[in-house]
């Protein structure tokens, strides 16, 4: 690499440094007004340690259902927040802050370790570009969201598969299934690849948190929140512009009755089978290509990993930016991993480009009504794009080795 080369991708990983941090900074100073939603999640927790077990149904519903998007998290979760609470907003956002710039370094570092990555100045040049540049990881600092935690949860879940150490990768991948119940499907991928040990591990921590939860606050509460709160939200968000879910397309584009838009008929049970029939067929060509690709390729289980990721992220029915914090694994994977991936480069480049931008024409009525609302599915075909990236590239991966085979 010559002197030029040299000199560029350092002034750009100090501009790109330097401008985070001062994002970091003004971040922790709208936390200092208490703008974050992790104050947010302070209502929340003191409105559940009040509930007792004799509390009537009804009235739960009712405590709970004021803030039903903060509401629905893990009820230890908010035991361990309480702490910082007490602390005073200014320290509290600082802390936070910190503590979840910390929680992206170690995923950062699980992710290389992982994958064997071998840095260059370039390739940690497009590392630093990529982490500071992707929108829902600015949209989670900026707002004080936990999907770090998730973040956490499924890189070190990635690592410590690669290490053999099934146990603490069962661990880990709790956490994510403990704040949001969609990774749960991931067990299957676990069982898929012989990693029972990681599956029980992971399904005994459920259990063990869950009987800890019900002793601490009573059954009522977590039946409430699994039976109602968890479906209001669902219900509640399904046709939000901001859902960027594949359920949410369709719910859009075939229903009239949503304040945000106006789609080109109503025809709800249309925009339910939809839904359920493009999952299901995502499911299926994932299960058929990662069943025929085979467990013998040497070194394939991160793609085959985040190949899996990709399919979780397009389940969920409820999919906001932040939830899209996730996508940055198999970003990371295959970016990192750039002499694989030549083939299907533009796929995944538009991919990131998609997921990360930063502006949408949800401002204009055109866009909000009819055929336009196709234009809003821009992170949707984003997350499409990633999935099929990986596609291709596991089934060239397949081929070359039947031809070397």
């Amino acid at each position: 690499m010559d002197l030029k080369t040299k000199t560029f991708c350092y002034l750009v990983i100090i501009f790109l440094v330097l401008r985070y941090l001062y994002f970091i900074g003004v971040v922790t100073q709208n936390g200092i007004a208490g703008d974050l939603d992790f104050f947010k999640y302070q209502r929340s927790a003191y409105a559940i340690i009040n509930i007792k077990n004799d509390t009537p149904e009804e009235e739960i519903y009712r405590a709970l259902h004021k803030d039903n998007e903060y509401t629905a998290y893990f009820p230890l979760f908010y035991i361990g927040l309480i702490p910082l609470y007490k602390m005073g907003n200014h320290v509290a956002s600082i802390i936070w802050t910190l503590f979840n710039q910390l929680i992206l370094l170690i995923s950062i570092y699980f992710i290389i370790k992982a994958i064997k990555a071998k840095l260059s100045l370039i390739t940690i040049t497009l590392l630093v570009f990529m982490v500071t540049n992707f929108l829902p990881l600015e949209f989670n600092t900026a707002s004080g969201q936990t999907n770090f935690l998730m973040l956490l949860s499924f890189s070190g879940c990635l690592y410590f598969l690669g290490k053999e150490k099934d146990c603490l990768a069962g661990i880990f991948l709790t956490l994510s299934i403990l704040l949001k119940w969609f990774p749960i499907i991931f067990l299957i991928f676990l069982a898929w690849k012989k990693r029972y040990l990681s599956a029980v591990t992971c399904l005994f921590f459920i259990i063990v948190m869950f009987l800890l939860s019900i002793g601490c606050f009573g059954w009522k509460l977590h039946y409430i929140q699994l039976a109602r709160i968890i479906p209001d939200n669902i219900h509640e968000f399904e046709g939000f512009l901001t859902n960027h879910s594949l359920a949410s397309n369709f719910q859009r584009l075939f229903r009239m009755d949503f304040p945000e838009s106006r789609g080109i008929m109503h025809f709800p049970l249309l925009a339910n089978v939809f839904s359920i029939a493009t999952v299901l067929i995502f499911v299926f060509l994932t299960a058929k290509r990662l069943i025929t690709f085979g467990r013998g390729i040497k070194a394939s289980f991160p793609f085959e990993f985040a190949f899996s990721m990709c399919l979780i992220l397009l389940i969920p029915s409820w999919l906001h930016i932040f939830h899209l914090t996730l996508a940055i694994i198999p970003l990371l994977i295959v970016f990192l991993n750039i002499e694989k991936i030549k083939p299907q480069i533009w796929i995944f480049i538009s991919s990131f480009i998609l997921l990360g931008l930063e502006y949408w024409p949800d401002g204009l009525a055109i866009f909000r009504q009819g055929w336009g609302l196709l234009f809003l599915s821009g992170r949707t075909v984003g997350l499409v794009l990633l999935w099929l990236g990986y596609y291709l590239m596991l089934s060239r991966m397949s081929g070359l080795a039947v031809e070397e085979g």
